[in-house]
């Protein structure tokens, strides 16, 4: 049975077509620069002084190695020395036939308005890249299928990590209308909010005291509901990218779950900061830096947990669809036992109060504004005057935690860090299970 050879001429082409292919035939201005198994190139380039960085794809490399005349000039005489011994790198006779397909990159970039090497140079300016000597030290073996440094285990963790963090900010500095209207969603439920109770921290009636606690629940629940659905929707799209790239071994999950902490967290906390910022103005609550601070930092670690649980949610489900779907059951019956909507909590569902990040932020925050207030009002009837109430006297029992202001803070931070390392462990049983 004969097997066909395929002969494909393909431009810039990703890692995903790359993989398929078992040679290479690198050309430029119709010199050959290369030719042989396709996982030996980049051993090939190295030991010519060129070796691939650490994460980037491999074609890119060679786009841009072709489009400097004087490296392909270097590089073709090198291959000619090559070719006068008869053999290509691998040491097999050329000329024999190959059961195998073959790729030929037909580079002609600098005769056709140097349109190639202004893409490599992009893609160079782009990727995951550092010619390092750990670059050379990577790329000087044999890659993995797709990337150049194919063993993830071969990159010290903490430079995965660092390069993955520049990847995420880079992709934010390029698409910066992501941010702006995440940010712009923030603004405009922290006004709307704001003014619905516009100044009800000025009153001092009794009525006045549930509204603060409305204010309270109103902006919980816009900061459950928010972060937590942007996760889901958000990673609904990572999961691919993040599959196929642990999949060649670019890096590993781990790392990623690390960077992408490290860089959505502080760009998350400031934008919840602004929000805070701006609902306690408009509330009208106590003007005491103490106070607000509270009320930043504790929304802020509520946000974190409630993006958390979103992530979860997301990588324990196929799809967003059954991942809002668990999300938004998930939040309703934390938020249904914080102590607001239910006053007295069934003793056989206090369990849930207690697991509920929403207990100890709704204590905090009531806590917050409550303490040292005084309320007044009409007395009961047929009594005489008014009567004074103290703000703590007025917040039901079963808001309270048990715990003070610094003890529910330092729960929802150890809520939080409990959180992430929960889902950071369900992501790598979603991967090893194949159900990422």
């Amino acid at each position: 049975m004969t097997i066909p050879q395929v002969v494909a001429t393909i431009h810039q082409p990703n890692s995903e077509i790359t993989e398929t292919f078992d040679d290479l035939t690198l050309l430029a201005k119709g010199r050959v620069l290369y030719t042989g198994a396709y996982r030996g190139a980049p051993q090939h380039f190295s030991a010519a002084g060129h070796p691939c960085p650490l994460y980037m794809n491999p074609t890119d490399f060679y786009i841009r190695l072709s489009s400097k005349d004087d490296v392909a000039d270097d590089l073709a005489a090198r291959w000619a020395a090559v070719t006068a011994k008869g053999k290509d790198v691998s040491g097999k006779a050329l000329g024999a036939d190959e059961d195998a397909s073959m790729l030929a990159l037909s580079l002609e970039g600098a005769e056709r308005g140097g349109r190639d090497a202004k893409g490599a140079r992009d893609a160079a300016r782009g990727g995951l890249a550092r010619a390092s000597s750990l670059g050379a030290a990577v790329g000087g073996g044999a890659a993995g299928a797709g990337w150049c440094g194919g063993g993830a285990g071969r990159a010290p963790a903490w430079y995965q990590i660092w390069v993955l963090m520049i990847r995420f900010f880079r992709s934010w500095w390029r698409t910066p209308v992501l941010i702006a209207a995440e940010t712009i969603q923030y603004v405009f439920l922290a006004i709307f909010s704001g003014l619905v109770y516009l100044f009800v921290g000025r009153a001092t009636d009794l009525d006045s005291g549930y509204d603060r606690m409305a204010a309270v629940f109103i902006v919980l629940a816009l900061l459950a509901f928010t972060p937590s659905y942007t996760a889901v929707v958000v990673w609904d799209h990572e999961r691919r990218l993040l599959r196929r790239e642990t999949n060649t071994r670019m890096y590993t999950r781990g790392a990623f779950f690390i960077a992408k902490s490290l860089t959505t967290s502080p760009i998350e906390a400031a934008q919840v900061a602004v929000f805070a910022t701006v609902t306690y103005l408009m509330f009208g609550f106590q003007l005491h830096a103490g106070r607000i601070l509270t009320w930043i930092a504790t929304l802020v670690l509520f946000a974190l947990c409630s993006e958390t649980l979103g992530y979860f949610c997301a990588i324990a489900t196929p799809n967003a669809a059954i991942g809002v779907s668990l999300m938004n059951t998930l939040l309703v019956v934390l938020m249904a036992f914080s102590g607001y909507l239910v006053r007295r909590v069934p003793v056989y569902l206090a369990w849930i109060q207690r697991i509920s990040y929403f207990s100890y932020a709704t204590d905090v925050l009531v806590s917050n504004e409550f303490a040292g207030l005084t309320l007044s009002g009409p007395g009961p009837a047929g009594g005489a005057g008014d009567v004074s109430v103290p703000g703590e006297a007025f917040v039901p029992a079963a808001v309270h935690t048990g715990l003070g202001v610094g003890g529910n803070m330092a729960v929802l931070l150890g809520m939080t860090l409990a959180t992430r390392a929960g889902t950071w462990c369900l992501l790598e049983l979603a991967a090893r299970g194949r159900f990422l």
